[in-house]
């Protein structure tokens, strides 16, 4: 039986160490409006950020009280938010894997090293 190659890896690429993604960190949300016997799903903006399950667990905690203090006055979107506070938080740390800027933002020096002038 003959052998065959493993061609899973791309040279340049495939050597580069990256973090995994957990997860995605949210601005807004969908919500579920109900119109008499149809319910229809829109996105809302959010006062806080929509985190993942793990991450929620860990730094969630947000309350209705708080939204409304900062001017949330739509009911679903104070209803989404007091289902899901463990998911959402007001603040998050940061913290960036590498000291050299340049590789954490290479996006940002590349734009800023080709802009004219």
């Amino acid at each position: 039986m003959p052998e065959f190659k493993n061609y899973t890896k791309i040279n340049g690429l495939s050597e580069t160490r990256r973090m995994p993604r957990l997860g995605k960190i949210r601005l807004g949300a969908k919500v579920e409006k109900k119109t008499g016997e149809k319910s229809v799903e829109y996105p809302v903006e959010l006062p806080f950020f929509l985190l993942p399950d793990e991450v929620g667990a860990v730094h969630g905690g947000a309350t209705a009280e708080r939204a409304k203090e900062l001017g949330v006055t739509r009911k679903d979107v104070l209803d989404f938010i007091a289902e899901n506070s463990t998911r959402l938080a007001e603040q998050l740390e940061v913290i960036i894997p590498v000291e050299e800027i340049d590789k954490s933002f290479r996006k940002l020096t590349k734009c800023t090293a080709q802009a004219p002038g």
